[in-house]
């Protein structure tokens, strides 16, 4: 009764939602309307990385384990020992969009009717929450799985409520993004207790629940835990940053793929060079995601100019209006960009802020002793 209730819930926000967005598209000019759906054409676009591969060959690895669990007492205590995908990344690396794109093309995790009726998720991801407890992880996680909350629980009765529901509902994966929200603690006590329960997840003996927890490096401090069983029981797939010299071709033939290829415009030769790509590197902070992010933006603005062309000057004015940059600490103008810290661009503007505050503080200070 519950997960129906959820279900029409659920409709009905799809239902809502589909509504507003055809009124705001009947709102619209057919120009804007028709540049709208090429954007999101070019969004819809995927540029793979080995990675991606990497991973995809784990998980693959991983649903084998699960399909002959149960099937000896072999397969259920040796073969499926391993439950979980670590995957690590800086912001912007790519990493949660690489894991939302596993969901969407692996068949074992797409929703499914069974033969009684009920809407079966064999995959169900969500975001740790922040602030983080323990408490409101299983929460969200029992939301996630389509089960409404209707009263308050104690920690370990929330635990034992979706470790029950999870066995219920017949959810095969569990995908925590931003799950380095459970080691902000740098106590030892605290880490162990977010290890401890993590866990319990994969030790469930008669369910075979394998898990992908994705985050930044920090997250890497539940694997260097002094407790060796989670270690055993996981993989890691690391999201580098880019590397200029070892990724520049790499990002050039990127470049020239989402413009070219993806966007269908043509491109002005100086912009498919290497040390421009190198340059886009640098502005980027070295994330590959972030990085095709940023081109798409320039193109972006560059329909809304109504022209099919991409230049070197497109890529100065977007990276000005993102950063608030000055005109001579724009890293696509100036001769010295491989010292620009793209997280100073404003930087001066925060100490002439700091600068009036003090001058007005003194000002304030100087009144009223007269």
């Amino acid at each position: 009764m519950a997960s129906s209730a959820t279900d029409t819930r659920s409709s009905s926000q799809a239902e809502n939602l589909n509504r507003a967005l055809a009124h705001l598209r009947n709102q619209m000019s057919p120009e804007s309307l028709a540049r709208a759906d090429r954007i999101a054409k070019i969004n819809s676009r995927y540029v793979v990385r080995s990675q991606d591969k990497e991973l995809e060959k784990v998980i693959e690895g991983m649903i084998e384990a699960q399909a002959a669990f149960g099937q000896s007492g072999y397969a259920a205590s040796e073969a499926h020992k391993q439950r979980a995908v670590f995957v690590i990344g800086e912001s912007g690396s790519g990493k949660s969009t690489a894991v939302r794109r596993m969901f969407s093309l692996q068949r074992t995790f797409q929703p499914y009717v069974d033969d009684f009726g009920q809407r079966i998720m064999p995959a169900v991801s969500l975001e740790a929450p922040e602030p983080f407890t323990m408490k409101l992880l299983a929460r969200d996680g029992l939301e996630a799985i389509g089960y409404p909350i209707e009263r308050d629980r104690q920690e370990n009765q929330m635990w034992d409520l979706f470790r029950d529901q999870i066995r219920e509902r017949c959810v095969f994966w569990l995908h925590i993004d931003e799950m380095q929200h459970a080691i902000r603690s740098t106590k030892r006590s605290e880490i162990q207790k977010a290890a401890d329960v993590v866990k319990s997840l994969l030790q469930m003996s008669d369910w075979p629940l394998n898990a992908i927890f994705s985050g930044v490096p920090s997250l890497a401090q539940f694997l260097q835990h002094e407790d060796r069983q989670l270690k055993n029981r996981a993989k890691v797939i690391r999201f580098e940053p880019l590397r200029p010299g070892t990724d520049t071709v790499r990002l050039r033939k990127v470049i020239e793929g989402v413009i070219c290829i993806h966007a269908e415009m043509e491109v002005e030769d100086v912009v498919l060079t290497e040390p421009f790509a190198n340059r886009v590197m640098h502005a980027t902070n070295y994330a590959f995601g972030t990085a095709i992010q940023f081109v798409r933006e320039v193109i972006f603005e560059i329909l809304r100019d109504e022209r099919e062309k991409v230049e070197a000057r497109d890529f100065v004015q977007a990276y000005s209006n993102f950063t608030g940059c000055k005109p001579d600490a724009n890293i696509f103008t100036a001769s010295d960009w491989k010292n620009i810290n793209p997280g100073n661009a404003l930087k001066d503007y925060l100490i002439a802020a700091q600068k009036h505050e003090q001058d007005a503080w003194r000002t304030t200070q100087y009144r009223s002793r007269k």
